[in-house]
């Protein structure tokens, strides 16, 4: 299971596929205390730029909510997994 830590930062998710030479990685940019939005970003292999994918519905990290920013991650992350062709859409 994924250890979140309670501090002022969310920590990020990386998928990686050895195979492709490619991966992806979903950061915040900010913690539960100041607030902030999650990004997907995507790494297209060695020796070439990562980009940011925008998310259709952005995940907001309501700021003060030291109890319900894992829900907002587990969101980010289901969205990015769709856009990853890891989930089917719901």
């Amino acid at each position: 299971m994924l250890q979140r830590p309670l501090e002022l930062a969310i920590c990020a998710i990386q998928w990686v596929n050895v195979t492709h030479d490619k991966a992806a990685v979903l950061i915040s940019d900010g913690g539960w205390r100041t607030g902030g939005v999650f990004h997907l970003w995507i790494s297209p292999g060695v020796g070439r730029i990562p980009y940011e994918v925008p998310f259709t519905h952005p995940v907001r990290i309501r700021p003060g909510d030291n109890s319900g920013w894992g829900d907002q991650l587990d969101e980010a992350q289901a969205q990015a997994e769709v856009f990853l062709g890891l989930r089917r859409p719901v």
